[in-house]
């Protein structure tokens, strides 16, 4: 399984598909920062802890995600190269374990780029500021890896088993879609709060990490927004605990059909 994840992140390192989905990531990150200026926010003066509650990379982060699992894993399917790896005796195990280990690793690059480092970033020129505690920054920034990653391994798992990498990005779409109509239905239909849905829906749980939670406090002789209450135990169990479950279910269920199928 080493030369399998050796030889994928040379083929990432390598290939030029890899620049351009980082450079659209950016891009898509530097649009959401500019909205957020369209809404009152001076994005420029903003703390990193201003930022971490904003919640403005979860979207970005999955599709971006997305593409470079759906590329590792798929990307090779169409000039068999899986038939020739299985043809020289690798394993399918090997030959999807690897695959995955390659996912995981570029999504939690990934995770470190758009997520972690613009907070850094913001914070080193505005400093951190008053809105959230730092020891929250961790827990957040900690626990939203767990549904990230989940979605993740639904879509190597689906990869694998479909055996159609391009159907996969019109999958991505359809399941924003359909997590944001339920979203929808639960909070303005039935009134609910939607941590019902953060055991089920990944997208939603990502979000759910970053709940505006917000009040006012007096510091420094003024008043400034600041975190109500950080995130409760029940959430995060909430969050973590199904996050691991579905993962580990999509890696079998995507193991065991691929394990089967006829690779034509």
């Amino acid at each position: 399984m080493y030369n399998i994840i050796k030889a994928q992140m040379y083929q990432l390192i390598r290939e030029n598909a890899t620049y351009y989905i980082f450079l659209g990531g950016l891009g898509a990150l530097l649009f959401l920062y500019i909205s957020l200026s369209d809404s009152n926010i001076e994005i420029a003066e903003v703390t990193g802890s201003e930022l971490l509650v904003q919640g403005t990379s979860s979207m970005v982060l999955m599709f971006v995600a997305m593409l470079f699992t759906v590329r590792i894993c798929g990307g090779d399917m169409g000039d068999k190269t899986i038939n020739h790896e299985m043809l020289t005796g690798i394993s399918r195990a090997k030959i999807y374990g690897g695959r995955i280990v390659v996912s995981a690793i570029s999504a939690l690059i990934v995770y470190i780029l758009f997520a972690v480092t613009p907070i850094a970033v913001f914070t080193v020129i505005n400093g951190w500021g008053y809105t959230a505690p730092v020891k929250e920054a961790f827990i957040r920034l900690g626990l939203q890896i767990f549904p990230y990653l989940r979605l993740v391994f639904f879509f190597a798992s689906l990869t694998f088993i479909t055996m159609q990498p391009a159907a996969i990005i019109l999958v991505s779409f359809v399941l924003m879609l359909v997590e944001g109509l339920f979203d929808l239905i639960v909070t303005e239909v039935l009134e609910r709060s939607d941590k019902i849905l953060y055991p089920f829906l990944g997208i939603i749980a990502m979000d759910g990490v970053n709940v505006y939670n917000m009040t006012y406090g007096y510091i420094d002789g003024e008043d400034v927004e600041v975190l109500k209450n950080g995130l409760s135990t029940g959430t995060i169990v909430s969050i973590a605990v199904p996050s691991v479950i579905f993962g580990i279910i999509f890696l079998i269920a995507g193991y065991c059909i691929f394990r089967k199928k006829d690779m034509k």
